[in-house]
């Protein structure tokens, strides 16, 4: 394209060898230039037209990558300096999408052969084109879903600006010139920007940064900094951590670049989110000024399998002015015990993008990590009878044992007191191997006091609370099977009773559970009902309604169907417990596992229901000492509340508008 009434030359030859083809944007023939088509005048201290001859732009090339992304490549000549800046963006003109520069930005670089070529052009006016002139341009301009052209704007100093639409053409042979390494290095590593925010560019651009020559990729002295606090090696996938701002103390716009330190190794991308470091602030407050707190960094890559075994991986960024500022740093295996309780406090629950924090990074990172951290195998589960075996037991009562384990002996004296108990079956499952010995030698000697029959399992190893459940219900005899706290005592007799009469009544109803008090007689549990935390960035939390009121205000009433069941006290079918999965091993010492089962129960048309009139004590979460520290279990309780979220949110969604609380 040429704003001036007589064309510049054919063709120029580019650097990478042959002449390239032209698109014009406007046709410099036209005998009456439209608006768009003027010329650009420069003026030289005078109201006469023509010192300055006028600007060109030339766009050689507008290729597709992909369905969503298109490859920008020309030149600008403009001796006056009239343009202010040219842009383009492949989205409506009515979107919020930022433009992405073409000239002037970090991608600009020198054409010398344009230059060449358009000297002897503008020698006819008499003026004579200085080296260095002509800017060469290259980007990648992200397109809407349904556009097949790229919007070109040009930006003048003086004047409206001047705007055009370019169509993307298809043309393999001159996409492989302009991805020469030469090329590449001229202008990928500058033009990717922000376009490593977006999960679906940065795989089809894989392909393209394997192509950058490694002479490239060096670590040169920049006033930019970047630093690798954490970078952890999780099965696959890398996390990573840190700070970095440009040379004016920003923010560094973009992700990462991310290579192993091994021979081979390819060039990824990461993207990152920004986070507030007002402790680099401070500690670099003497040598920079930093305007901005948002320094900090996280980010996740899913896949680096193609360098499973570095240890040692380099880090750059952008530094702003198309240059590279980077680092190296040693990676953390997921085998380090301490990774989790790392990563866990790395995002303050107050962050006010917490939510995003979590659902592009740490959230994902994290459920590898525990994921890989769980068993892949049924645990081999050993058994230890008191007393004689129950034959054929209706329901098994499965009560898991944690840090406490003198609950049992309350719990057996009411039991004792309950006839019907004796017909049942009666798991303890000891998921603490730190208290296992202390409880066979103690009920050794102890049992014939209560002559409760009950068996006593064991795996050798910790499960948590949903892995411990899943284990004693493997080596369950009963047709039913109820989840029941250790800390949760009966008030009277008859209350397995109820609740298998409920549970029986009506067959859309899949589990039942009791009302659970506290030991002043007020209300623990009547029910969970779900609601969205504002401060946890909108994820769903489950709410005991009503808990500490009077129980009259709560339990006067009959059995009714309800949003969730604690997994306190829950009693099911067998059959339909293993036919959802049991309880999600996913979950993190014990919260939102109790939900996610009612939600898996509701997903195969079933209800949860509440039996009101069936009452029990619960001294809630006493029975798992006081080993933890607050913080952390606040941030596991956080992390399960994501997940738990993630799964289920359009499924609460919808419960919450059938059910209200």
């Amino acid at each position: 394209m040429s704003h001036t009434e007589s064309p510049p030359p054919r063709a120029f030859r580019t650097t990478s060898g042959p002449a390239l083809p032209r698109t014009r944007l406007i046709d410099p023939r036209e005998e009456t230039p439209s608006p768009a088509n003027r010329r650009l005048m420069g003026r030289r201290g005078t109201d006469t037209p023509g010192t300055y001859p006028a600007a060109h732009l030339l766009v050689e090339h507008c290729l597709p990558l992909h369905a969503r992304l298109a490859l920008v490549q020309g030149w600008l000549v403009d001796p006056a300096r009239q343009i202010a800046a040219l842009q383009a963006t492949g989205e409506a003109p009515a979107s919020d999408a930022p433009p992405i520069p073409l000239a002037p930005s970090p991608s600009t670089h020198t054409r010398l052969d344009v230059d060449a070529g358009m000297r002897t052009h503008y020698a006819q006016s008499g003026y004579v084109l200085a080296e260095g002139t002509a800017m060469g341009f290259c980007a990648l301009v992200p397109l809407a879903s349904d556009r097949t052209t790229v919007s070109l704007q040009a930006l003048r100093v003086a004047g409206p600006p001047l705007s055009w639409e370019l169509p993307v053409c298809d043309n393999p042979q001159a996409l492989q010139t302009l991805l020469t390494p030469h090329m590449l290095q001229s202008w990928l590593l500058p033009a990717l920007g922000d376009l490593l925010h977006d999960d679906e560019l940065r795989t089809d651009l894989a392909p393209l940064l394997a192509r950058v020559p490694p002479e490239v990729m060096t670590i040169t002295p920049t006033p930019a900094r970047l630093k690798i606090e954490h970078a952890v090696r999780i099965g696959s996938g890398l996390f990573i951590s840190g700070w970095s701002f440009d040379a004016h103390g920003r923010p560094t716009p973009g992700g990462l670049l991310v290579q192993a330190q091994a021979a081979g190794a390819p060039l990824l991308m990461a993207a990152t989110s920004r986070m507030s470091r007002p402790d680099v602030v401070a500690s670099l407050s003497q040598e920079r000024h930093l305007p901005d707190p948002n320094v900090g960094f996280i980010a996740w890559l899913p896949d680096t399998q193609d360098s499973p075994t570095a240890t040692t991986w380099r880090f750059w960024h952008l530094d702003g002015q198309g240059g590279l500022a980077g680092c190296t740093a040693e990676v953390t295996p997921d085998t380090d015990p301490d990774v989790a309780a790392r990563l866990l406090h790395l995002v303050p629950v107050t962050a006010p993008h917490m939510r995003q924090l979590y659902d592009l990074h740490l959230g994902p990172a994290l459920e590898q990590l525990f994921t890989r951290q769980r068993r892949t195998s049924r645990p081999q589960v050993q058994t230890l009878q008191f007393g004689p075996v129950v034959a054929d037991p209706p329901v098994s009562l499965i009560i898991p044992l944690y840090g406490r384990w003198d609950f049992i002996e309350y719990q057996l004296a009411l039991f004792r007191q309950d006839p019907e108990l004796r017909q049942h079956e009666l798991i303890y499952f000891v998921d603490d191997p730190s208290i296992h010995d202390a409880i066979v030698d103690y009920w050794r000697s102890t049992w014939p006091l209560y002559e409760v029959p009950f068996t006593l399992a064991y795996a050798g190893e910790n499960l948590g609370f949903a892995g411990a459940n899943n284990a004693a219900i493997s080596v369950a005899r009963g047709r039913e099977v109820l989840l029941l706290n250790s800390d949760i005592i009966p008030t009277t007799p008859g209350w397995l009773g109820r609740l298998r009469e409920v549970l029986a009544s009506q067959p859309d109803i899949g589990m039942v559970g009791p009302a659970l008090l506290y030991s002043d007689e007020s209300v623990q549990h009547a029910g969970m009902v779900f609601e969205r935390y504002p401060h946890w960035g909108g994820l769903w939390t489950n709410l005991h309604p009503g808990k500490g009121w009077p129980a009259a205000w709560m339990l006067d009433g009959p059995t009714r169907e309800v949003q969730a069941l604690t997994g306190a006290c829950v009693l099911m079918a067998r059959e339909l417990y293993q036919r959802v999965g049991g309880l999600d091993e996913g979950y993190i010492r014990g919260d939102f596992e109790d939900s996610d089962l009612c939600l898996k129960v509701r997903a195969l048309g079933l209800k949860p229901y509440l039996v009101p009139d069936a009452r029990l004590y619960h001294l809630e979460r006493q029975s798992q000492g006081l080993r933890a520290q607050v913080t952390t279990r606040m941030l596991l309780t956080l992390f399960n509340c994501w997940r738990h979220s993630r799964r289920w949110d359009d499924a609460i969604t919808r419960l919450t508008q059938e059910l209200p609380a």
